[in-house]
């Protein structure tokens, strides 16, 4: 499965934990951590705009919640917890929902 090259910036030697591939794994979630702020700034000077508070990226799954394929994409469970929550911080009053 790892040789179909899904996701090779987190899940390329998955069992890897040597600096080059701990570094790689750093890059993503700052990469991640640069577009959720860019979102923030954005949500604050728009009153439409809707911003999950980063809760998304910031949500600790369970093997529960994990796909069996790969286990790292979240599976139909997985899936459904991330919209239950994306949706209750979108649409929450006040700034925590922007």
């Amino acid at each position: 499965m790892w040789k179909l090259g899904i996701c090779p910036s987190m899940l390329k030697d998955a069992d890897a934990l040597d600096a080059a591939s701990q570094e790689r794994r750093s890059a993503v979630d700052r990469r991640v951590k640069e577009y959720n702020a860019v979102l923030e700034d954005v949500c604050r000077r728009d009153r439409l705009c809707r911003y999950d508070g980063g809760s998304v990226h910031g949500y600790a799954f369970t093997d529960e919640l994990l796909s069996h394929w790969d286990w790292f994409h979240p599976n139909r469970k997985g899936q459904q917890e991330l919209a239950d929550l994306a949706y209750r911080r979108i649409t929450a009053e006040g700034p925590a929902g922007r």
